[in-house]
């Protein structure tokens, strides 16, 4: 008596284990994975990369089981805008961000990524004020600062004295650090 008492205790034990497990494997190894992507399209490149990127969700991508999911956001290239795409990504339980078509745009998302500790990669975010902080940010591309030391370099080399850079106020991110490498 006392065996059919256990072996029933032990196959509703088994049952309920099977359950646990089946639940965590369809919440947590067949839900996708979230990739918030933040891609200002009033620049011709945010426009390029929105293009690829959603080129390459429509391909059904895996990681593992796991389908991978891009949420796309394209925000104007303004503070505010930029944070709110940000915020929205935040509370929809992306894995991580990618933004940051320009320098202006790599700051905020910096500010954003050190606050809500998601690991967001800029594109081309190559504002050299973006290196060595601890926020959580991430460049694929190099600092500008090493282009402004070979751009200063070259002409250098070819002894001239002064360099008229024409540059656009709109991204002082990017250009303020690279003026001042080059002085």
């Amino acid at each position: 008596m006392a065996i059919r008492h256990f072996t029933r205790v032990l196959i509703c034990i088994l049952v309920l284990c099977a359950l646990i497990a089946s639940f965590f494997f369809f919440r947590f190894v067949l839900d996708p994975v979230r990739i918030g992507v933040i891609l200002p399209v009033d620049t011709s490149l945010g426009n390029e990369i929105n293009l690829f990127v959603r080129y390459y969700q429509g391909t059904g991508y895996k990681h593992g089981l796991r389908p991978v999911k891009f949420i796309i956001k394209n925000p104007p290239s303004d503070r505010d805008a930029v944070l709110e795409a940000y915020s929205l990504l935040d509370e929809l339980g992306v894995s991580l961000i990618i933004g940051g078509v320009l320098s202006k745009d790599g700051s905020w998302l910096a500010e954003a990524a050190k606050e809500s500790g998601i690991p967001t990669f800029g594109v081309t975010a190559s504002s050299a004020a973006l290196s060595g902080m601890d926020d959580n940010f991430f460049r694929l591309c190099p600092s500008n600062d090493a282009q402004a030391k070979a751009v200063a370099l070259t002409y250098k080399k070819k002894n001239c004295e002064k360099l008229m850079l024409v540059t656009s106020e709109s991204n002082a991110a990017y250009v303020e650090p690279y003026v001042a490498m080059l002085e």
